[in-house]
C-alpha cells in the first residue's frame, strides 16, 4: 500500500516551463520510481497538460514568425535558419507531449478515471458554492473539481493521504476543507518535505553560516554574468552590473545521495546597473523602412532586486565543515525594470 500519493498541477508543470528534464521534475520522477510516493494524474489533467503544452508551443512558433526578426532571415548564417522556415508547432507539440508521457512513465505514475467520480457531488460544491466554486468564473473549475474529488477518492481506498502540488489558489482553497487533501505551492516544497528525515537535511537545514556565506559569494561574483533585459524596452542595454547585498531565503533539498544533498536555495540580489534604451515616444517612424529616426537615447541608472535560485550540492567535510559545490544560478535571463511606463510604453 502506498505511503501517500502526489499530484502535480498543471500550473507547477507550466511554472517549471514545462521542462520535463529539468532538475526538480527529474527529481520527483526519481522518488516516485523509488516507490517512497504514489505519483497521481487524472484522465482530465493529463488532457489539460496536453492543450498547455500546445497553446505554449504555438505561442512559442508565432513569436518566431513575428515581422520584428524578419532582418534575420537575410542573414547567410545557418544558425539563423529557424527564422526563415519556422518549425511546425504541431510537430514540436507531439514531441513536448511524449516527453511528459516520458516523466510520467518514470516516475511510475497513476493516470485515474474521473468516470467513477459522482457527478452529483460536483454540482452540490457548484450550487453551495464550496471550494473550488466559491470565486467568479465558476464554470471554469470544473475539470480541477472533477481531479481532486477523485484524489480524494484515491486517499480514501487507500487510507492516506494525497499531496497537492500548484501555486494557484484554487488548489489551496480545496485543500483547506478536505482532509485527504494537504497542499504544497511548489515541488522544491514537496521535495524538502520528503528528505526532511535525513540527518544532513537536517544539517542542511540550521543554515550553518559557512554555508550561506558561500552562496552569497557565489551570487556576489557571478550574478553580473547573467544576461540582462529591459522589462520596457527589451531591445536596450544594460551594463556595469553591481550587486550591493545577496540575501538567502529559503533553502530546499531535492534529492539525497550517499553523501550529498542537491538542494535549491532562494536568493534576493539587490543591484545597481546603467541602462540605455531609444525613446521610441521620441523621434519619427518610417513605415517603408519599418525603423524610427531622430529617437532620444535615455541613459539611467537603477537600483534593482531581484529574486533568483541557486542550485548547489550540499555536503560536509571531514572536519564536519559544510560545504557548497557544483554552485549554479537557475536563471539565465534578469529582467531589469528601467521605468514605469504605465500601459502606453511601446513595448508593454
Amino acid at each position: 500500500m502506498p505511503n501517500y500519493g502526489v499530484y502535480v498541477d498543471p500550473s507547477e508543470y507550466r511554472r517549471n516551463n514545462l521542462d520535463f528534464s529539468g532538475q526538480r521534475l527529474t527529481a520527483l520522477a526519481d522518488v516516485g520510481r523509488a516507490d517512497w510516493i504514489t505519483l497521481l494524474q487524472t484522465d482530465v489533467s493529463v488532457s489539460e497538460m496536453k492543450d498547455l503544452i500546445h497553446e505554449h508551443v504555438e505561442r512559442a512558433c508565432d513569436a518566431l514568425r513575428n515581422a520584428k526578426l524578419s532582418i534575420f532571415k537575410t542573414i547567410a548564417d545557418d544558425r539563423l535558419n529557424i527564422f526563415r522556415t519556422p518549425p511546425d508547432a504541431a510537430a514540436l507539440s507531439a514531441t513536448l507531449v511524449t516527453q511528459f508521457q516520458e516523466h510520467l512513465a518514470k516516475g511510475r505514475c497513476v493516470t485515474l478515471d474521473v468516470s467513477d467520480v459522482s457527478p452529483s457531488a460536483i454540482f452540490a460544491a457548484y450550487f453551495d458554492g464550496a471550494p473550488p466554486f466559491d470565486i467568479a468564473r465558476k464554470k471554469h473549475e470544473f475539470p480541477d473539481a472533477f481531479t481532486l474529488e477523485r484524489l480524494i477518492m484515491w486517499a480514501d481506498a487507500n487510507d492516506t493521504a494525497v499531496y497537492v502540488v500548484g501555486p494557484d489558489d484554487d488548489l489551496k482553497r480545496v485543500c483547506d476543507v478536505r482532509e485527504q487533501l494537504q497542499h504544497f505551492e511548489k515541488i522544491e516544497m514537496l521535495l524538502d518535505h520528503i528528505n526532511r528525515a535525513d540527518a544532513l537535511v537536517q544539517s542542511l537545514h540550521e543554515r550553518p553560516q559557512a554555508l550561506i556565506d558561500q552562496l552569497e559569494d557565489f551570487v556576489t561574483r557571478e550574478f553580473a554574468n547573467r544576461m540582462f533585459v529591459p522589462e520596457y524596452n527589451p531591445h536596450g542595454d544594460v551594463e556595469n552590473v553591481e550587486v550591493s547585498e545577496v540575501e538567502i531565503g529559503e533553502v530546499y533539498a531535492l534529492e539525497v545521495g550517499d553523501d550529498y544533498v542537491r538542494a535549491e536555495a532562494e536568493a534576493a540580489v539587490s543591484y545597481s546597473a546603467d541602462v540605455s534604451y531609444e525613446d521610441l515616444d521620441t523621434g519619427f517612424y518610417d513605415k517603408e523602412t519599418d525603423r524610427y529616426y531622430m529617437t532620444d537615447y535615455v541613459n539611467v541608472e537603477v537600483e534593482e532586486k531581484s529574486q533568483i535560485s541557486l542550485i548547489f550540492d550540499f555536503l560536509v567535510d571531514e572536519s564536519g565543515n559544510p560545504l557548497a559545490d557544483n554552485i549554479s544560478i537557475t536563471e539565465d535571463t534578469i529582467s531589469v525594470r528601467e521605468e514605469d511606463r504605465g500601459d502606453y510604453g511601446f513595448y508593454k
